[in-house]
């Protein structure tokens, strides 16, 4: 048996990174108490990826596949990431406060909600052109409101 070399090491924080990294992403949890149910919960499949394995397996933690690579030894490989994916995509990292997603107010209905309605293309443009006109209206009626009464 051989201890994990640090090329599995380096696997093992890039995927567990990886991992919280897409929770954060999500607006659930942080990373301190994500690090933290990893560090507390040892049966989680990626713990896996730094156990013990046999001297005559090639490094796991590799990026570019070894040519002498046995078949079996890609399946077994395989099975361990789909196994690690399944679980990373059903366990969320407690989060220790209730942690809302705030709303923000749709330019389009007027209404707070997520996700936000679809802007037609034109929108914008169609904006600034009533702006423009709003500004020169309010120019032209404070010019005659400053040249004073008509006589």
């Amino acid at each position: 048996m051989r201890p994990p070399t640090l090329e599995e090491v380096r696997r093992f924080d890039r995927t567990l990174h990886e991992e919280l990294l897409r929770w954060l992403s999500r607006n659930v949890g942080s990373l301190d108490s994500g690090v933290n149910y990893h560090l507390e919960n040892e049966h989680v499949t990626l713990w896996k990826l730094l156990d013990p394995v046999i001297e005559s397996l090639p490094d796991q933690g590799l990026e570019s596949e070894p040519k002498g690579l046995k078949r079996k030894a890609i399946e077994d490989r395989e099975k361990a990431n789909k196994a690690i994916k399944a679980e990373s995509n059903q366990e969320a990292p407690p989060t220790t406060e209730k942690q809302q997603i705030p709303k923000i107010t749709c330019l389009m209905c007027k209404k707070k909600h997520l996700p936000l309605c679809p802007m037609p293309e034109t929108w914008r443009r169609e904006r600034r052109e009533k702006a423009k006109a709003r500004k020169k209206d309010l120019k032209t009626t404070a010019a005659k409101s400053a040249a004073g009464p008509k006589k």
